[in-house]
């Protein structure tokens, strides 16, 4: 009772005559009728009404897109992309850039292991397998780390998405709250 009787004050209806001046004529109406204690206790319970409705409006569309992207992340997106992408791809690289950054990286890895062994031992001493075998594992290493990475774009790129399709479900669920404002 209590509620629909604020929401029928905080919807009023348009006329040809400005709500302003139509509230200022009750108002002094009120006054000389010795009624403005209740007007103002009624203008009080609306606002507090518009203020929680607002700030609770506000929280749900702060906390509510955030709370199912972060859902659907952890729970379902985060093991179904790592499977499809470890099983199901052929590639590690997204784009042609990170293809070009990781061989640049391990063009590095491999001359810092070559001036490492030359400096460590002497020229004739450099034994070909053991340098061989620490680049493989530099390499298998590097591989992790940009197919890691390019999992977590994938995610990323689809945790964005859910967050953006909740949000404007809100937006468009809460047209009425909206008028509150």
């Amino acid at each position: 009772m209590k509620s629909s009787r604020l929401t029928a004050i905080a919807y009023e209806s348009i006329g040809l005559v400005p709500r302003s001046i139509t509230r200022t004529f009750s108002r002094f109406k009120a006054e000389l009728t010795n009624q403005s204690s209740s007007l103002v206790l009624k203008e009080f319970r609306l606002a507090k009404y518009q203020a929680l409705a607002s700030l609770q409006y506000i929280g749900c569309l702060f906390f509510i897109p955030l709370g199912v992207s972060f859902f659907f992340q952890k729970c379902f997106l985060e093991p179904w992309i790592q499977n499809w992408w470890n099983i199901y791809q052929s590639q590690i690289f997204l784009t042609s850039f990170q293809e070009e950054k990781a061989l640049k990286k391990l063009q590095e890895i491999e001359e810092l292991f070559w001036l490492d062994k030359v400096m460590t031992y002497s020229s004739n001493k450099i034994q070909l397998q053991d340098l061989t075998k620490e680049i493989y594992q530099q390499t298998i290493e590097l591989v992790q780390i940009y197919n890691n990475d390019s999992i977590k774009i994938v995610l990323n790129l689809l945790t964005d998405l859910i967050w953006f399709i909740s949000l404007s479900c809100l937006f468009i669920l809460g047209k009425e709250r909206l008028v509150i404002f």
